[in-house]
């Protein structure tokens, strides 16, 4: 009775841990891309200083991005019951964090170039560039760091694999 009672809970529990370790291994990724920019100022203790604060950063990126989710796992309503239900929550689960995830690793390289975490100016900063030159430059860092495409593919199978829909 009661695993049922709390099947759900626990089962947003597992996917929202999934998504955490993925974050975690951006982060790494993100240090070892980057690690010639940080590697006089790292220790051991400012790396768990970072990890640290960095899932505290995630906990707010995790909730806003995952809000839907979130929301949809935990309604009380017995008509969710149903599979097809599940397979819409899911797809929404693994299609969301897959975009986060891939912007997360994309930021490993955009950092090199502009020494900040990527936002919404990353827009404005390329809007006089003409789609022919942005295409350009996008191929070649695709070429360059194939492992992070393969990486960011591993992040979405392993998503959809491991997500856990109920009970």
């Amino acid at each position: 009775m009661k695993k049922e009672l709390f099947s759900n809970v626990f089962s947003l529990i597992w996917n929202l841990f999934i998504i955490y370790v993925c974050y975690s291994l951006c982060r790494l990724t993100f240090l070892l891309e980057n690690f010639r920019l940080f590697s006089e100022n790292l220790t051991g203790e400012y790396a768990l200083n970072m990890f640290g604060a960095g899932i505290i950063f995630d906990t707010t990126a995790i909730l806003y991005s995952n809000a839907l989710f979130i929301l949809l796992f935990l309604l009380p309503f017995h008509w969710k019951e149903n599979a097809t239900f599940y397979k819409v929550v899911r797809w929404i689960f693994t299609v969301v964090n897959g975009f986060f995830l891939i912007s997360n690793l994309v930021d490993c390289v955009y950092f090199r170039f502009s020494g900040r975490r990527t936002t919404m100016s990353v827009f404005q900063e390329f809007s006089n560039e003409g789609g022919g030159n942005l295409a350009s430059i996008f191929m070649d860092e695709f070429i360059s760091h194939w492992y992070l495409v393969v990486l960011a593919a591993v992040f979405c199978y392993a998503i959809s694999l491991l997500s856990r829909k109920s009970g």
